[in-house]
């Protein structure tokens, strides 16, 4: 165990740059990480967290001590309600709030397997966006959009841009024809949802191609969130129609 807590106060040392306090004892350095994760800056403690899940993955019992760490962590942050969230490699990121994070996992859940990778890694890169320091807000919106256009397209076959009036004119046939076996009113729900998806793409066009572009003001954090919210939801219903077209 010494030997343990030895190596990994070096490694945080050496690979991150953290200085954990410490006192030179008989057999060498004796780190103090109690002391240190009660007094560090949250920076540091954040970034302690993924150190020592970089550390227990390299050594014995690799990947599953560090599932364990990062499993733990995940626990604490929920039972304690803070506002973050790590990921399976062990980075910490802010965290919205708890439903918006419920939305994000069950997307990245929605869109597993080969079809969706584009859509997926838009996504993802959607919510790095948004948790950068400050969020680049415009960013964020862009690369939902291009997550549910990239959906849009594998969902119509047309190669068609996703526009108000191409989900009126391509999508909308399309949903009426995979939920036409439905009740009567499923179906007008379903047309109706689809209307509101029209108009939420309506709303990214003017970020769609505004990357660099300094005189679209970007969208406040406020408005990011919910956009990415609601997109989300339709995010998950254009792959769950995917899904049934090709059934």
């Amino acid at each position: 165990m010494y030997e343990s807590r030895t190596s990994l106060g070096h490694f945080m040392e050496s690979q991150f740059g953290i200085e954990v306090p410490h006192y030179e004892g008989m057999g060498g350095r004796v780190f103090k990480f109690e002391d240190h994760f009660l007094q560090a800056h949250i920076d540091d403690v954040l970034e302690s967290i993924t150190a020592i899940a970089r550390y227990l993955a390299g050594g014995p019992g690799q990947s599953s001590a560090s599932d364990h760490w990062v499993n733990t962590v995940r626990q604490v942050f929920a039972e304690e309600h803070m506002a973050y969230r790590i990921d399976d490699e062990g980075v910490v990121h802010p965290l919205v709030d708890q439903a918006f994070e419920a939305a994000r996992v069950s997307v990245i859940g929605a869109l597993g397997g080969e079809t969706f990778n584009a859509a997926r890694a838009h996504f993802e890169n959607a919510i790095a966006a948004l948790e950068e320091d400050p969020p680049d807000t415009r960013g964020a919106v862009r690369e939902c959009f291009d997550a549910a256009e990239n959906l849009f397209k594998l969902l119509t076959g047309t190669g068609q841009d996703l526009t108000q009036s191409n989900v009126t004119a391509t999508l909308k046939p399309i949903a009426d024809r995979l939920h036409g076996g439905l009740a009567k009113a499923t179906q007008s729900h379903a047309g109706r949802m689809l209307s509101s998806f029209a108009d939420w793409a309506n709303a990214g066009h003017p970020y769609r191609h505004a990357q660099g572009d300094t005189e679209i003001q970007a969208p406040t954090v406020a408005l990011a969130v919910l956009y990415l919210s609601t997109g989300a939801g339709f995010i998950r219903w254009l792959a769950h129609m995917l899904t049934m077209a090709r059934l």
